[in-house]
Parts: C-alpha cells; structure tokens; sequence
C-alpha cells in the first residue's frame, strides 16, 4: 500500500483501497461490536452490494438513490409480470382448492386448481404489466399517507376521495375488464372442449365479459372510499426508508384486506343465489383472496415483498433480511440515509462494485487490515448523524483520493506511517 502511495499512482491506489473497503467494513476482527443477527462476512455482502450497485447503474448511470420500491426493476418486465401473476395464481387457486376439498370432499380438484392458478395469474400478470408501463398510473409510487380516522377536516377527506375517484375506479374497471376477456376466453374454451352448442359458449364468454368490469367497478370504488382514511403523513424530507415502508404496509393490508372483504362478500352471495351454499363460498373466497392479493402486488410495498423479499432472496441477489442488510450497511460507513432512500457513501464505491468482477472478487483478509487501521466509532453521513462501527474504510478512501498515502492530517502537523510499524510526525 505504501508502495503504491510512494509511485503516485493515484488509480491503483484507489482500486487497491476500493478492492479492500467491503472485507474492512464487514471484518469480524475490525468490528467486534457488530451484532450477532447481523454479522456477515465480506463474501456474502460482496455480491449483495454488488447487485444494488448494478441496480443504479442500469436505472441511470450516475444513480445514487437506493429506493426500496425500485428494488427489482433491474428484472424484465415480463419476469415481473410471471413472478407477480404466478404469486396471485399459487396462492388463490391453493385457498380455493382447500376450500372445495373441505365443502365437497377430496373430490378430483387437481384440474380446477389448475385452471384457477392459470386464470388468476394471467390476470394479475397482464394487470402488472399495465401498470408499469402506464407511469401515470402511479400504481407502484409510495403512498405519502397513513391511515388515521381523525385530525383532519371532513371537507379535506371528501376533496381526496373525489380526486381519487376517477383514477381508481378506471384502474378499476380496466382490470375488471381484464379479468373477463381471460376468464370468458377460458370459459368458452372450456365450453367448446365440451361440445357444447355455439351459444352456450357466446353466453359463457358474454357471461364473464360483463361480470369482469362490473367486479373492477367495485373494486375501484372500494379503493376511492378507503381514501376517506388516508391522512397526509410526514413532510417529505423528514421520513426515513423504514418509516415509509411501515407506513405503506399498513396503507396497502387496509386497502386489500377492505377490497376483498367486499368483493368477496358480494361475489360470495351472487353465486350462492344462483348455484348454490358450496359453490357460493368457493367463489367468495377465491375471489376475495385473489382480489386482496392482486391489488396488493400492484403496489410499491407488494411489489417489495414480491420482488425484494421473495424472489431475490430466493435467485441468491440480496438477503432475506433485507431491511437489517442495509441498515447495517449504512451502520457499517458503506451506505447512507438521504430521507427516504439509501446511497452508497463513495460514487467511487459504487462504480467499483458494479464491475464484472467486483461483486465476486475480494482481496484476502491479511492484504485488508494492511490498507486500514481500527479506528473508533464515529459520526456517519447520515442527515442527523449516526454512529458506525468502523470508519476506517471511509477514511482511507479519501486519503487516497487526495494522494496522500498513508499520511493523516492533525491538527499538530502530519502523521506518517513507515512499513517498519515506525511513526514519524
């Protein structure tokens, strides 16, 4: 290392300290006061930080905002689409196959579960792709809200169910309408496989093309309502990452649990009227918990547990626990807080990690304590100001981009640290 300060090469030099900065910041020996829960090694947080850099990169190449609800958009669009749909499909057509093995007996379901499965997941996939290309939609935006009851004016909640009326309602309805053209073209399929007579497969397909938008009607009007609970947060600039993600959780579970109490009530009734009690409360609760399921994916904090909690953790690109990771980055000196996002603490850092072979390829733990020394926990770079359990990484990382080595500044002159353990001020 101090070779290389004594060249002047400035670059190798900070590739020799951006190479060594993850195995220093996640070292065991360097932090003892790391907790247990949260003790990975540089091998594993290699590769996680590696993946959040890429992600920046492929947003924007000058990218600094880490944004939990933009996790996983690095994924196609039709990957997202068959993760979410397969999601909603797996998980409704599995509650309605239980439903009908408790109501009519372990009767064949095998069949019916898998075209539940296919039906629903196509809907909500296609629904998802929507979505996402409609940036008007602000389907997959955090809510700046939270839920509360009182504390603001009747006449201020009117006003924002109003507003949200009409894009909720139309999102409403283009999904109702969706869901009939998939589940009328399945049906009448069906009917056709079945030989039976041309109008009876007209009438199945009419059948479910009405009913899809009269269904996303009452969803979209629903979601207007649950605006009247909806209650300005924080100001924009004062809410942390955790805060908005918690507050974003219980937005979406009271907007999907009221949705699909609703439709699935309603739903519920109307096929019990016409087909029977079994029959009736097999649909109720499909649709129910299809419908709470599938609004829910189509939202920043659904589309977080979708992606961000499941399917990366799954595919090895983050960790399980997501949330303790980066907070323990930032804990660590390699990230920070800017409001509500994360961002890596050096653009240096960041470039390096999102090269080819900097998720994969670390320096040995010897070559890492030469380049830093222990020092104590200071102040982080954090808005307010956090501790960390080591800012070594942080302080050589600056020192070789000034060029000056191994030298610190104090305020009585230079310390300069010779190759002999020898200091010399």
């Amino acid at each position: 290392m101090l070779n290389l300060a004594e060249s002047g090469s400035q670059d190798a030099l900070e590739k020799s300290l951006l190479s060594a900065f993850v195995p220093t910041a996640y070292s065991r020996k360097l932090n003892p006061s790391v907790p247990k829960r949260r003790r990975w090694s540089a091998k594993q947080a290699g590769p996680w930080l590696g993946y959040l850099a890429t992600h920046l990169k492929k947003q924007k190449t000058d990218a600094q905002d880490i944004e939990w609800w933009q996790l996983g958009t690095t994924m196609s669009l039709p990957a997202r689409m068959v993760v979410s749909g397969a999601l909603c499909g797996l998980v409704s057509g599995a509650a309605v196959a239980l439903v009908s093995v408790l109501m009519n007996g372990p009767s064949p379901v095998l069949l019916s579960m898998f075209l539940n499965m296919l039906g629903i997941g196509l809907v909500f996939g296609l629904v998802h792709g929507f979505a996402s290309k409609i940036e008007a939609s602000g389907a997959f935006k955090p809510f700046r809200m939270q839920i509360g009851v009182g504390g603001e004016p009747r006449g201020a909640r009117s006003k924002r169910v109003r507003k949200s009326l009409l894009p909720r309602v139309g999102g409403g309805l283009v999904g109702g309408l969706v869901f009939g053209i998939v589940f009328g073209g399945g049906a009448a399929v069906y009917a056709m496989y079945l030989s039976y007579p041309w109008l009876w497969v007209a009438l199945s397909f009419g059948n479910w093309l009405v009913a899809g938008p009269l269904l996303g009607l009452g969803i979209g009007t629903v979601l207007a309502l649950a605006a009247w609970l909806e209650t300005d947060a924080k100001p924009k600039e004062t809410v942390s990452a955790t805060d908005l993600l918690h507050t974003n959780r219980t937005i979406v579970l009271v907007q999907a649990a009221a949705v699909g109490l609703v439709l699935g009530l309603g739903y519920g009734t109307a096929v019990t009227h016409f087909n029977g009690f079994p029959l009736g409360l097999e649909s109720g609760v499909g649709g129910g918990l299809a419908t709470a399921i599938g609004v829910g994916t189509l939202t920043a904090w659904g589309r977080w547990v979708v992606l961000v909690r499941l399917w990366l953790p799954l595919s090895g690109h983050l960790p399980w626990r997501v949330n303790a990771f980066l907070d323990d980055a930032r804990t660590r000196g390699v990230l920070r807080t800017a409001g509500a996002v994360y961002q890596f603490r050096h653009a240096q850092l960041r470039n390096h990690l999102a090269e080819p072979h900097g998720q994969h390829e670390q320096p040995a733990e010897g070559r890492s304590r030469c380049a830093w020394r222990k020092m104590n926990a200071g102040p982080g770079a954090a808005r307010g100001g956090t501790q960390t359990y080591s800012t070594a990484g942080a302080a050589a990382l600056e020192g070789g981009r000034r060029g000056d080595g191994g030298r610190e500044s104090r305020p009585g002159g230079t310390r300069e640290r010779h190759q002999d353990g020898s200091v010399e001020e």
